[in-house]
């Protein structure tokens, strides 16, 4: 559930996948592995549970709106806060 207050505005969100695709996208075209391997995903995973911006119900990284189970299971993305 979008919460105006807690998430960034569409606008930001929507620049943010804008990003996300382009880095994934040249990850891919250099021959980068575009999937992160399943402990780092699970070692992002476990950073983000312990996150206070981190919304468990929603699955959602409150700074850059990102669902995390996506994001952290690719491997050229990072987190907003420089956690990982």
């Amino acid at each position: 559930m979008y919460i105006s207050n807690m998430y960034p505005s569409y606008k930001r969100m929507a620049k943010n996948l804008g990003e996300s695709i382009v880095i994934n996208t040249k990850a891919a075209l250099n021959g980068e592995a575009i999937k992160a391997d399943k402990s780092t995903k699970e070692e992002r995973l476990a950073i983000c549970g312990g996150c206070v911006h981190y919304d468990a119900p929603d699955d959602r990284c409150k700074v850059c709106g990102c669902m995390m189970k996506v994001k952290a299971s690719l491997a050229v993305e990072s987190c907003p806060t420089s956690k990982w």
